[in-house]
């Protein structure tokens, strides 16, 4: 699963709301943590993100061309975010092998909650 932060700045930048520039210099001192399990999703999509930044650089893809091949790396990698109901008591309960986390929900309205998965 892809961390939520990584997830976040890629989605900036699909979205133009930051720049190559910015984009690099965010990954750049990340990627000793993002590649410390090579095998994980993380380190799969840093390494993508990173053929991109060269397959930009060189003029291989366009602007337009690397947002999109991020987008379709993005919808290959699940990610859930929950974000608490304005109105909601989370509830977590555990034992010694097995803990979850339950929402009472206070009221009908289920303002800023939403589950994200591409």
């Amino acid at each position: 699963m892809i961390t939520s932060d990584f997830y976040e700045i890629i989605l900036q930048f699909i979205d133009a709301k930051i720049t190559v520039q910015q984009l690099e210099e965010w990954l750049v001192p990340r990627l000793p943590s993002l590649v410390r399990i090579p095998t994980s999703v993380n380190a799969n999509t840093a390494a993508a993100v990173e053929l991109g930044l060269a397959e930009l650089n060189a003029e291989i893809r366009t602007i337009t061309e690397f947002r999109q091949y991020l987008k379709d790396i993005l919808e290959d990698h699940p990610f859930i975010q929950f974000v608490f109901p304005k109105n909601s008591i989370p509830i977590i309960t555990s034992s010694s092998n097995v803990s979850s986390t339950e929402v009472e929900f206070l009221g009908n309205e289920l303002e800023n909650a939403f589950i994200c998965y591409p």
